[in-house]
């Protein structure tokens, strides 16, 4: 049984059991190559309005929000034909008198209501897959008096 064992071992280390057959060669890869022209940059934010030229915007448009201070609201009553209006403070203290439906901010905002203590602004954002949406932004009036 030994003999038997110690043959049977040394034909299966020595010998292949069945005989190689060489695998069919793979068919060959395309080489690639990337071309970056007519692409966005992907290190640029995929925002719609970034390359626009602000200097033939209104000076309310060239400022974020967060740079405009609202200062005071004239509000009207909503039967009345009285029409209610904001007053936005620039940082070189230029103010703006603005109603329902102006435009105000960098990222083209509209002013979407005024009521008698706060200001909603409606903006258009692209998130980073390009679809627009629109955030409303609530703005009120500042408490703190300026020195300047």
């Amino acid at each position: 049984m030994r003999l038997m064992y110690s043959i049977f071992l040394g034909l299966l280390v020595g010998f292949p059991a069945w005989p190689q057959t060489p695998s069919p060669a793979a068919p060959p890869q395309p080489t690639y190559s990337y071309s970056p022209t007519n692409k966005r940059d992907p290190f640029k934010p995929p925002l719609r309005f970034e390359e626009e030229d602000l200097s033939n915007l209104p000076e309310v448009q060239r400022y974020t929000l967060e740079q405009l201070k609202l200062t005071s609201i004239l509000w009207n009553e909503p039967d009345s034909n009285l029409i209610s209006r904001a007053m936005f403070k620039d940082p070189k203290s230029k103010i703006y008198i603005l109603k329902e439906g102006d435009r105000i901010g960098k990222n083209f905002g509209v002013i979407f209501k005024i009521s008698k203590e706060e200001v909603i602004v409606a903006e258009k954002y692209a998130d980073p897959f390009g679809n627009e949406s629109i955030q409303e932004t609530t703005l009120v009036i500042s408490k703190a008096k300026d020195k300047q």
